[in-house]
């Protein structure tokens, strides 16, 4: 429905695009790892690749609002508002007192591999002032607050490093200087943006 409005270019495609962020936001939840048997890493990708179907909808909605919207229709805010909305999931959420670091790695893989699309998108179609959007505005990070530190930041914090792949690599004695990097590759066929001809 998101699409359909988005490509006709009618009123209610703001309504439609923050009806299925607040869906995707509130489902990203089912991915996060709280039980696996084996090893982690394999649990880490396993989830990176559960959210498969997922990342190719948001593709999708991405590269119709590189094609069909204006810069004032107001779509890019509420793209920004999306990754904004994704940050927290970067970190341990509020009331978890235990946690390792690497036990939010598949949200910062795919939080990552997210943004990344969204700026090949918007390159792409020469929607040069939808990357600059997404690369100059600030991002309000809510969990910052309360370690009193500037609760705003920028791109980067969707940028973190994924331990897990690290271990993994080391592990299973791949000898990749990225196992991120590779995972990025493997994945981008047949979404119309192909991080290996960029």
């Amino acid at each position: 429905r998101c699409l359909d409005a988005i490509k006709s270019n009618r009123p209610v495609a703001i309504g439609a695009l923050e009806e299925y962020s607040a869906i995707l936001i509130e489902n990203i939840e089912k991915f996060r790892i709280v039980k696996f048997e084996g090893e982690f890493d394999d649990a880490v990708v396993a989830s990176i690749e559960a959210f498969l179907p997922y990342r190719n909808e948001l593709i999708q909605l991405l590269i119709a609002s590189a094609q069909y919207t204006t810069r004032d229709s107001g779509v890019i805010e509420k793209i920004h508002r999306l990754f904004e909305q994704l940050l927290p999931y970067l970190d341990n959420p509020e009331g978890m007192t235990q946690w390792q670091d690497s036990d939010f790695d598949n949200f910062r893989f795919v939080v990552h591999e997210l943004f990344l699309y969204a700026l090949a998108i918007f390159v792409k179609y020469e929607r040069f002032e939808m990357a600059q959007f997404l690369l100059g505005q600030q991002y309000y990070s809510p969990r910052r607050v309360q370690f009193g530190k500037d609760p705003m930041v920028s791109f980067t914090a969707f940028s973190r490093g994924v331990g897990s792949l690290e271990k993994r690599n080391q592990r299973l004695k791949l000898n990749r200087l990225s196992v991120d990097a590779d995972l990025l590759k493997q994945r981008c066929s047949g979404v119309g943006i192909d991080f290996r001809h960029m």
